[in-house]
């Protein structure tokens, strides 16, 4: 097992605290200028070696068991990627109990898996073949694409629930508003590019999952906004005494009251949504944004 650490333009002391660790099985590739992740991830990918490759993030934390879980599932050779599933842990170094929505997804990503599909990896923690790695362009998200690649190339995508990395809290709805803009943004270009190798081999299965997981998650705010037109439409004071309940709710929540966070949190990211497919429609590529602090 060989571990690789990419910087990417960094100001902190990655680079020298790997250096100092002087470990033959730890070997760092330092950039001086930026390039963004994908980059990188080619210079990383290009240089390790055959077998499996699992991607992580600086600020993920493996439990001890997750790389013998992702092995064991990639045992299969008709499997060609195997995403674990990411939980966050409070500030207290407890683990966050996992909201309805959070087990909601899970269970969805776990039939998604057992048909062999997965809508996109975790980025913080899955395995690939290294033979099925290709240079990706540097605006492209490797956790959105190795999952369609792959199964494009007649193996399968599956998802290993016990393979877990940790994360800590701490993201403000700001931070978490741009971070789905830029996601939204490029999976809809990338997803689009996506469509065509899909379609040319009948990865129907794929196809639908996309589309159900996550363009009609995408598109949902045009449906919310064509309803609040509507309502305004027929119903003036209704839609009056509606927007003043909004504007009490957020009161509320900035009030510091944590009951109406799904709420808000609900609205946001359906307005990070619909911001992130104005920008893919014009043509906006992420390829550096500051990373998730932890």
């Amino acid at each position: 097992m060989e571990l690789w650490i990419g910087t990417d333009g960094s100001t902190d002391r990655t680079a020298q605290i790997v250096r100092e660790l002087a470990d033959p099985r730890i070997r760092l590739v330092e950039r001086p200028e930026r390039r963004g992740k994908t980059a990188v991830l080619n210079d990383l990918a290009g240089r390790a070696g055959t077998g499996l490759l699992v991607f992580t993030d600086v600020n993920a934390l493996f439990r001890p068991d997750a790389l013998r879980r992702l092995a064991a599932a990639a045992a299969d050779p008709s499997v060609g990627l195997v995403s674990g599933r990411t939980v966050i842990r409070a500030g207290n170094g407890q683990v966050e109990v996992e909201g309805a929505y959070y087990r909601f997804e899970s269970w969805l990503k776990a039939r998604e898996g057992a048909c062999g599909w997965v809508a996109g990896a975790d980025g913080a923690i899955y395995a690939l073949r290294a033979n099925l790695y290709k240079q990706l362009p540097p605006e492209w998200i490797n956790d959105l694409v190795h999952p369609c690649q792959v199964v494009a190339r007649g193996y399968k995508a599956r998802l290993e629930p016990l393979a877990i990395s940790e994360e800590a809290a701490g993201e403000d709805a700001s931070r978490e508003f741009d971070r789905q803009t830029r996601i939204t943004a490029q999976a809809c270009y990338l997803l689009a590019m996506q469509s065509g190798p899909l379609l040319r081999n009948g990865c129907w299965g794929m196809l639908w999952v996309l589309a159900s997981h996550k363009w009609l998650r995408w598109t949902a705010g045009l449906w919310i906004l064509a309803g609040a037109v509507a309502l305004a439409a027929l119903s003036p004071w209704l839609a009056l005494a509606a927007t003043g309940a909004l504007l009490l709710l957020v009161l509320v929540w900035r009030a510091g009251a944590g009951w109406v966070s799904i709420p808000i949190y609900f609205l946001l990211i359906h307005l990070a949504y619909l911001r992130g497919l104005s920008q893919a429609l014009v043509g906006e590529r992420y390829v550096t944004w500051k990373p998730r602090a932890g």
